[in-house]
């Protein structure tokens, strides 16, 4: 009885080790995917992230407002602003992630 109970035992074994073994053909691969450059609606969207209210359209200071109380639109930052705005995100990042290499 007990070398049944043993040949029970080491049969069960044998076969849900085979069952509970992973297929290599179909384990998921390790290299990572090719990263895709970022694009500028990319960037643009994690520099907002980070430097949040440099980014938004500035208010202008309008003299007919003040006379007329007429609402004037926000005035979007010009392409030399908003590049020296992705350049200060990036330098924050930089320095950000440094802090965290150092740790």
């Amino acid at each position: 009885m007990r070398t049944l109970f043993l040949a029970l035992a080491l049969a069960g074994s044998l076969t849900a080790g085979q069952a509970l073994a992973q297929n290599q053909d179909l384990a998921p691969s390790i290299t990572p995917p090719a990263a895709q450059p970022e694009t500028a609606a990319q960037r643009h969207e994690r520099c907002k992230a980070v430097v949040a209210a440099g980014m938004e359209p500035r208010q202008r200071h309008d003299h007919l407002r003040d006379k007329t109380g007429a609402a004037t639109p926000p005035k979007p930052l010009s392409e030399a602003e908003m590049d020296r705005q992705h350049r200060e995100c990036e330098a924050l990042m930089a320095k950000a992630k440094a802090a965290d290499a150092e740790k």
